[in-house]
């Protein structure tokens, strides 16, 4: 388990971890947004949705996007 938390998913998050990042710098997203918690609520998405063999439905992928966006999970202050 600390090979695919630490290596595997680590090396998955690296690309969309700095479009993310990239996003905050250009000032399209919120300076404290929770970068982590949008990775592992995409990734736990798409995993779920592979796991259940329902790949082939992407009728919740504009509706699911779009409320991630609309919803901006921020850092807690302090």
């Amino acid at each position: 388990m600390a090979l695919l938390r630490e290596d595997f998913m680590q090396r998955r998050f690296a690309l969309p971890r700095e479009i993310f990042l990239s996003g905050i710098r250009s000032g399209e997203l919120p300076q404290n947004t929770d970068v982590d918690l949008i990775l592992v609520t995409l990734f736990g998405f798409c995993w779920f949705h592979l796991l259940t063999d329902n790949l082939g439905d992407t009728s919740i992928l504009e509706p699911f996007i779009h409320y991630i966006f609309k919803n901006v999970p921020l850092k807690p202050v302090g």
